[in-house]
């Protein structure tokens, strides 16, 4: 079964006013977990948002969801980024399912 990926928005950090608009998201502090079915991994983390005017429409604070902050983390990430996270988080989950042992050596 391949690990599936929660990502989810913790909290934000905003400009009160910028460019004429109120509660502008600069910086979104997020969480993204991944399961088997049977052990978990977790990384948080904050990314940085840039809000440009000219290229993206203003969304008010209100109207905010996770699947679109989330949309702006993982751009804020680039596609390496996110697959450093859910690597990551696949470690995690493969020490968990496969614990080590420590031995002695068998010479002695």
């Amino acid at each position: 079964m391949a690990n599936i990926y929660t990502w989810t928005v913790d909290s934000m950090v905003n400009y009160p006013t910028y460019e004429g608009y109120t509660d502008v998201v600069c910086v979104v502090n997020w969480v993204c977990e991944g399961t088997n079915g049977t052990q978990t991994g977790r990384s948080a983390g904050a990314s940085g948002i840039l809000f440009i005017v000219s290229d993206d429409p203003f969304i008010p604070y209100a109207d905010l969801t996770n699947d679109i902050v989330i949309g702006w983390v993982h751009n804020a990430l680039g596609t390496t980024g996110v697959d450093n996270v859910q690597n990551d988080i696949d470690g995690q989950i493969y020490v968990a399912a496969n614990p080590q042992v420590t031995q002695p050596p068998p010479w002695g």
